[in-house]
């Protein structure tokens, strides 16, 4: 018996030598072929198979590690693990009577993130270590520095971590001179900027415990199939920042648990129909910024699990039809940043639970009916997709799209029906694209849509009924289109809109009710101040770089200028009409003739006046209430011209008349017998030369508009007075989020004179020619005074008569001077103080202007010059002849 069992010891001690050879030869070849490494801690038994907790003598079946109970004290027989609470990404904070899940790297970084018991800095304590590593209880990390051996790590560590280094943007790769596959017990692996060039079959063959594997920025150029056997636990696996080009078949074979995969910023050309064999548990996976050229109908066969799939930066050209069948789970799809050229109905076959696809930046010329059938999308986005034409019905089926994105594409047209199917749509993206024809019923059923952005298309007019459907519709631009109408009642059903863009449209034809059924707006972004007028409440608008004469009243703003305009312009031209019919019956003297034709054409001038107050009467009445919707037609208007052009005559022909007429009589008075007189022939070519120069004075605006431009246009009622300044604006419209409108933030703004020719005109001839005429009539009113003085006789008692003269020819003249101050100083005073910037000065101002400024000398001229004359002619004639000589010249004067 002894010798049966001596013979059974040697013989199982003998394969156990036999065996514990082969598996040092093994572990040897194994060190030879692989270079790489990472580090972590825990304690591994002197029995195989056997875990023991760190800081403790507890030991326990390694089968145990993982399995969401903790049986370490530290729970580190839990540390990177998976379970139903926290993911292998988290470190799991386990309480008594709860639990916290934290970011792994939060896990001794020097601060308590477990706020009840600071587990996660228990076992931080640093180790014995490779000199250019940090080693604790659970990781071992190596930074930037070559790595000799690992004799000094513990082969029970949990995680490792090694990096190279960046200088000024180079890669220093880190050389690790040893193997992975002896830390057996290894859950996370990080290796970054290292020599690895290759993955072989055998590099992590022992790493059966592995959770997480991160391979990023590595010189990895190709992977060899069943690169990773065995790692049947691994979850997450990076890949990315390589320069992989090809992936061998079946190199993923046994990753049946893996659920995460990074292969992005490689340079992957292609992919077969076995590259993910095996991956049936994937659930996220990245190839993004690769270049890979076409995807086939076999490419996903078998994921089945996949939930999420990014392939945008690619070169992906053509989508073979159902290439996604199986991908019945997948939930969001990115492709943007392709050159998808096409896509057919049977594209996206197969994709039922999709609820995010992204098709931004392609080429996608056409969208073709139903591409998007059976979809549970929530977003769709193709932007930037060159998508020329939608077909109709091609978003049928998406009945629980919610956000649909279209914007800067070629779309040139909206047919009815290319929105079918669109039930639960709230936000529509359609702006920078080429959109000039909007059939009216396009939008019909979309009765949950909110948000409309149609800015910077090719949009000419708005037909009522294309918003019928929309009484839900709250926010919508049409800002940077050539929109010239909008027809009344288009907005009729938009009761609950709130915010509107229209900023730089061209509404050349805009009625009162184009907005009507707008009732709830609450901010306006426009830059036509007209649009802001049609709602009660304007201080909701905000307006783009106004202009000084926006305004929302009419061209009259109240019943007095509105009444006194019809009175002076009537009465200027029935003043006028009667001082010509007497003119030309009066007497035919050589004097009377003179002093006549000055008259006469002073009549006409103010006549002329009178015809310009009726012509901006008649256009108040015409436009009424709403003269602030046809303004700028106004201004720009025919009649507008030639308003402006005959009140500038008349004004110019005016002054200069006056001018002559004074000059007449300082001469016929100062000068009784001097030759130089106006005679019959002087004075016509005097005439005549004056009206010539209004003339030029008046059409030169005309003529030169490039030069003058819109002189006549100036101003609501055609008169360029220089009563403001020229102002530019420089800002820019900005996005508030909160209140969803475009607001005008202005940076600043820099005022000059304008209107020079303006400036010229009312504020130097005229103010000259005012100058020139008060300093004649006190020339004239001394000299009359001495002369009557000298002729006077104290004995007669002449001298109270001659001082009731001089008081008399006194207030004349005063009247003549102060009409004539009155009529031009207020406009020189106002244009001196806005253009030297002293005051700005309201718009209404010029209508007050033109009623009560500009027609007084028109309207008080025929009595001055006319009427006062014949009151005083039969005076002058009764005088007895020793004061005959100073009565004429009191007469003149």
């Amino acid at each position: 018996m002894m010798m049966l069992y001596s013979t059974s010891f040697m013989s199982w001690l003998v394969v156990m030598i036999v065996v514990i050879a082969v598996i040092n030869v093994e572990a040897q070849s194994q060190g030879n072929t692989s270079n790489q490494t990472i580090s972590t801690n825990s304690t591994i038994d002197g029995y195989e198979g056997r875990f023991t907790c760190v800081n403790s003598s507890l030991t326990f079946d390694i089968d145990d590690v993982c399995d969401g109970q903790y049986q370490c004290p530290y729970s580190d027989d839990e540390y990177i693990c998976d379970n139903e609470y926290c993911s292998s990404a988290e470190y799991m904070c386990d309480y008594e009577d709860s639990y916290e899940c934290i970011p792994l790297d939060y896990v001794c970084d020097g601060y308590a993130d477990c706020e009840q018991n600071g587990i996660d800095e228990i076992l931080c304590d640093p180790l014995d270590c490779v000199p250019s590593c940090r080693c604790s209880a659970y990781s071992v990390s190596c930074e930037g520095r070559n790595i000799v051996d690992d004799t000094n790590i513990t082969k029970s560590s949990r995680d490792l971590y090694f990096i190279g280094q960046w200088i000024n943007g180079t890669k220093m790769p880190l050389s690790m001179p040893f193997n992975v596959t002896t830390y057996p017990l290894l859950l996370r692996l990080r290796i970054y900027n290292t020599g690895l060039r290759e993955l072989l079959r055998a590099d992590f063959l022992t790493l059966t415990e592995i959770r997480i594997m991160i391979l990023q920025y590595n010189n990895i150029s190709r992977i060899e199939d069943l690169s990773f056997s065995n790692l049947n636990k691994l979850t997450m696996l990076d890949l990315s920042y390589n320069s992989i080009t090809r992936i061998e078949d079946f190199s993923f074979r046994d990753l049946n648990k893996l659920t995460t995969l990074y292969l992005s910023r490689n340079v992957i050309e292609s992919l077969s129909s076995d590259t993910f064999s095996g991956l049936t548990s994937l659930t996220k996976m990245d190839l993004s910024h690769n270049v890979i050229r076409s995807l086939s109908n076999d490419t996903f066969i078998g994921l089945t699990s996949l939930t999420t799939i990014d392939l945008s930066y690619n070169s992906i050209t053509r989508i073979e039809d159902f290439s996604f069948r199986d991908l019945n789970k997948l939930t969001s799809l990115y492709l943007s940043r392709n050159v998808i050229e096409s896509l057919s109905s049977d594209t996206f076959s197969g994709l039922t639970s999709l609820t995010e696809i992204d098709l931004r930046f392609n080429r996608i010329a056409v969208l073709p009916a139903r591409v998007f059938k059976a979809f549970h999308l929530e977003d769709l986005l193709i932007d930037h997709a060159g998508i020329i034409e939608l077909e109709p019905g091609c978003f049928q089926g998406l009945e629980a799209l919610q956000n649909l994105v279209l914007y800067r594409n070629s779309i040139t047209s909206l047919p009815s029906g290319v929105f079918r199917g669109l039930e639960s749509i709230i936000y529509l993206h359609l702006f920078d694209n080429k959109i000039s024809n909007i059939d009216v019923d396009v939008f019909k059923g979309l009765n949950t849509l909110e948000f409309l952005d149609l800015t910077n298309n090719s949009i000419i007019e708005l037909r009522k009924g294309l918003f019928e459907d929309q009484s839900n519709l709250t926010w919508v631009s049409f800002s940077d289109n050539p929109l010239e109408y909008i027809e009344p009642g288009t907005f009729q059903n938009l009761s609950r809109l709130e915010y509107l863009n229209m900023v730089n449209v061209q509404l050349t034809n805009l009625e009162p009710d184009t907005f009507k059924g707008i009732t709830s707006l609450e901010g306006l972004s426009t830059d036509d101040y007209r649009l802001c007028c049609l709602f009660d409440e304007t201080d909701l608008c905000t307006i783009a770089s106004s202009n000084f004469l926006d305004s929302c009243s009419r061209l009259m703003p109240n019943t007095i200028l509105r009444v006194a305009l019809w009175v002076i312009g009537f009465g200027a031209l029935i003043g006028n009409t009667i001082v010509l019919v007497f003119r030309c019956r009066t007497d035919h003297s050589v004097s009377a003739k003179t002093q006549g034709l000055f008259i006469s054409n002073l009549a006409i001038a103010d006549f002329l006046m009178g015809i310009y107050m009726l012509i901006i009467s008649s256009a108040d009445v015409y436009y009424g209430e709403y003269f602030y919707l046809y303004a700028e037609q106004w201004r720009g208007s025919v009649t507008c011209k030639v308003a402006g052009f005959i009140a500038f005559l008349s004004s110019e022909t005016s002054v200069f008349i006056l001018a002559i007429i004074t000059i007449d009589r300082v001469l016929c008075v100062v000068f009784p017998f001097g030759k130089l007189k106006f005679r019959a022939t002087s004075a016509r070519v005097g005439v005549a030369l004056i009206w010539a120069i209004a003339f030029v004075v008046s059409i030169v605006p005309l003529i030169v508009s490039s030069y003058i431009s819109g002189f006549y246009g100036l101003s609501d009622v055609c008169v360029g007075l220089p009563l403001n300044v020229e102002s530019t604006e420089t800002g820019e419209l900005v996005f508030n989020i909160e209140r969803r409108v475009w607001e005008y933030l202005q940076y600043e703004t820099t005022k000059r004179p304008s209107w020079v020719y303006s400036i010229a005109i009312f504020l130097g001839v005229n103010f000259l020619i005012f100058i020139l005429i008060l300093l004649s009539y006190v020339v004239i009113f001394v000299h009359v005074r001495k002369s009557a003085r000298s002729v006077a006789n104290p004995a007669s008692g002449s001298v109270s008569s001659d001082r009731a003269r001089e008081v008399k020819l006194a207030t004349r003249m005063s009247i003549i001077v102060l009409t004539d101050f009155f009529c031009w100083m207020p406009v020189i005073i106002m244009g001196i103080l806005s253009q030297t910037g002293a005051v700005t000065l309201p718009v209404s101002l010029y209508a007050w202007s033109v009623v009560f400024i500009l027609p007084i000398n028109a309207t008080i001229n025929p009595y001055l010059y006319t009427f006062i004359a014949i009151c005083g002619g039969s005076k002058t004639r009764s005088t007895s002849n020793p004061t005959q000589k100073t009565t004429v010249s009191e007469t003149r004067a």
